[in-house]
Parts: C-alpha cells; structure tokens; sequence
C-alpha cells in the first residue's frame, strides 16, 4: 500500500472511470484534459477509438490504466 497525500493508496487492479465521447475527436481532447489535471498523480489514462492501429490501443490497455476514455463502439470491439 502506498501513501499519498497521506492517506493510503491501493494498487487496485483494473479501470476504475470509464469516459465515454461520442467523437473520436472528443476522445482525444478529453484524454489531453485529464493528462493535465493528472500531472501530479500517478493515474494513467489510455484511449480506446475507432480508426487507431489496435495493437497499440491494447499494449496501453494491458498496462493497467486507471482511466478509459473511449468512443462507445471502440471497448465493444475490444471484448468480442
């Protein structure tokens, strides 16, 4: 368990906020918001769109992001 800010941080395994854009070009405005608010803590986004090589959309999906933004259909596509 880890300390942050002083209170104890869990290493939980897993997403743990799905953001979903109805555009892919939202998708990427959002992921570029939340990588800014998130500079001073270590949750890590990963994007998941439609018209991106799959293959590196599920190497930043294995490395165990704390937050999805995605566009609705690019997870259903993912879990098929």
């Amino acid at each position: 368990m880890l300390i942050h800010d002083g209170y104890p941080y869990l290493q939980v395994v897993g997403v743990r906020a799905v953001i979903l854009s109805p555009t892919r070009e939202l998708a990427l405005q959002t992921l570029k918001v939340v990588k800014d608010l998130g500079k001073l803590t270590n949750l890590r986004a990963c994007l998941l769109v439609g018209g991106e090589a799959l293959e590196s959309q599920y190497e930043s999906l294995a490395q165990n992001p704390d937050i999805l933004i995605a566009t609705p259909g690019a997870p259903y596509s993912c879990v098929n």
